[in-house]
């Protein structure tokens, strides 16, 4: 499980950014970040329902840069990062920012899996 803080330093990266850098984003990042867990909550909670898992009960409210953040690596390790690297990173570059929207965008709707199964016809 990654925590606020190593999601950040991911972001911060793609984002071109060094360590001098993430005072700037650091005040905007925890807001950003939860925004973007809310607006996931259910597709975190379906791709976890996929993979036999319980779903969260509660939407996580992450009130440090230590808390962690209990969602699927698909998301920890690329969706979040790249969904707040465009809200944050749009103050800098606005064609850059647009790009990591864009890709968060996308990359969100491709977690999900189809999977088929064999059924017994209810039919005689």
């Amino acid at each position: 499980m990654m925590t606020a803080r190593e999601i950040f330093k991911t972001a911060v990266t793609m984002m071109f950014g060094e360590q001098a850098d993430e005072q700037d984003y650091e005040p905007f990042w925890l807001g950003t970040l939860n925004w973007i867990l809310a607006e996931n909550f259910k597709t975190n909670n379906a791709l976890r329902a996929l993979r036999g898992k319980e779903p969260l009960q509660n939407m996580p409210l992450i009130a440090d840069m230590d808390g962690e953040v209990d969602y699927e690596d698909e998301f920890t390790r690329y969706i979040l990062p790249m969904g707040c690297a465009g809200y944050i990173y749009t103050d800098d570059d606005k064609g850059v920012g647009a790009e990591y929207k864009n890709k968060y965008e996308f990359e969100r709707t491709q977690v999900l899996e189809a999977k088929y199964e064999d059924i017994e016809s209810g039919y005689i």
